[in-house]
């Protein structure tokens, strides 16, 4: 994940991401294990990173938007208030065809910086939906696990 981040030319010592995502009293699904589980993995090698779930919140104080759940209402209110503010988006996409919305979804791809998959099928999935235009902004991180991160048991 975080040669990811130095990708987008906005790594400086200390980076400050925001992460974004559904209210969690609502819902402690797998989406937000992966939420945190990468912002732990973010903050251990010096990544200063906060979690809001509200939408049209101040971004003056970070570099980086990180949503979850690219067709969802709320992921799309929280990427309108990051383009709003001028902040680059990387969204874990975490996409199902069979809920949430699709409205602002298109737009949403072609803002992001990039779009991280947890799977093959994910992705393929996505661009069936959003158009091949935005396949070169695809990730897939098997699991959503970055190697740079985890090394798998011997």
């Amino acid at each position: 994940m975080l040669h990811l981040l130095k990708n987008l030319n906005i790594f400086r010592r200390p980076i400050r991401v925001l992460f974004q995502n559904r209210d969690p009293s609502l819902w402690l699904g797998g989406d937000m294990g992966r939420l945190m589980k990468t912002k732990e993995t973010l903050d251990r090698s010096g990544v200063k990173s906060d979690f809001e779930f509200r939408c049209n919140v101040d971004l003056s104080n970070y570099d980086l938007v990180y949503l979850f759940n690219i067709n969802r209402e709320w992921t799309i209110k929280q990427f309108r208030n990051a383009k709003k503010q001028n902040k680059p988006v990387i969204v874990s996409t975490i996409f199902n065809p069979n809920e949430g919305t699709m409205e602002g979804v298109i737009e949403l791809a072609g803002y992001a910086s990039k779009l991280i998959c947890a799977a093959n099928l994910e992705a393929e999935s996505l661009i069936s939906y959003i158009g091949k235009e935005y396949k070169d902004k695809l990730v897939v991180l098997p699991r959503a696990i970055d190697r740079i991160f985890y090394k798998p048991r011997e």
